[in-house]
């Protein structure tokens, strides 16, 4: 986890942070899903990109879904440390909820 999420993390009280805990996305989970399951777009689904998950689904017949989840191995790291850095955020204090 990057330096800012963790000083982000540090002014979360315990429910929230609890809370973080249970809706944050894990790296590895993600990599295995696109490794593995990547051709039916799991990774997508799994970082709520629906859309883009269903459209694998639709096309895990062409095989592109698949070199394109092999691609996305390169960047999914980033993702997530967006998507949990947007979590950090909505649950510090005096954040608009």
């Amino acid at each position: 986890m990057k330096s800012t999420h963790l000083l982000l993390l540090k002014n979360l009280d315990a429910k929230s942070l609890a809370l973080f805990e249970g809706i944050k996305k894990s790296k590895p989970t993600a990599f295995m899903l696109a490794l593995f399951l990547g051709g039916f777009g799991a990774q997508w689904f799994y970082l709520g990109k629906i859309v883009t998950g269903i459209l694998s689904v639709l096309f895990c017949w062409t095989l592109i879904p698949g070199i394109i989840s092999l691609i996305s191995l390169f960047f999914i790291s980033p993702m997530i440390d967006k998507h949990n850095l947007a979590i950090i955020q909505t649950l510090q204090p005096g954040a608009p909820k």
